[in-house]
């Protein structure tokens, strides 16, 4: 396949941006703007609760779009699933638009997705979500007790301790 610069760009955008499986990069390097188009549509789709599941439970979701859930083996045992959320940016724009950034809502996501190695690269993106809101905020974090206090002190001055 020969690809024009500008085609390449759309590949490098699409894979680095959306995470996008080799099929969409194929499809998509030509119409990036389509490719936004069906992963806004995409994540309207499933609730917090299902994705959660798609992300739980890898083995069991047959049913998954892969503008915003992969699943491939886990590292360490091939034999079993890992679901991921297939970037950082889909999920930032999954709790723009679906999650609406409600402060709970991100917390019971995380809560859910930490506990199991299965799930622990998504939740370490929603970890990754909420520490970039308080940066933005221009809070300072104390990286070593940060896990502790990153989804209950939403009332904050200057320093987290």
């Amino acid at each position: 396949m020969e690809l024009d610069p500008q085609s390449e760009e759309n590949l490098w955008n699409l894979y680095t941006m959306y995470g996008a499986s080799p099929r969409s990069l194929f499809l998509y390097a030509d119409r990036p703007t389509l490719y936004d188009e069906i992963v806004t549509r995409e994540i309207y789709s499933p609730s917090p609760d299902t994705l959660r599941g798609l992300l739980v439970s890898a083995d069991k979701a047959t049913n998954t779009s892969h503008f915003l859930v992969t699943t491939g083996p886990l590292a360490d045992d091939r034999t079993r699933p890992e679901g991921k959320l297939t970037s950082v940016y889909v999920f930032a724009r999954f709790c723009e638009l679906v999650l609406l950034n409600r402060v709970e809502v991100l917390k019971d996501f995380y809560e859910a997705l930490h506990l199991t190695p299965t799930t622990a690269c998504s939740a370490g993106m929603v970890f990754e979500h909420r520490a970039h809101q308080f940066l933005r905020e221009g809070r300072i974090l104390d990286l070593l007790s940060m896990h502790q206090y990153i989804y209950t002190n939403t009332r904050y001055t200057t320093r987290m301790l």
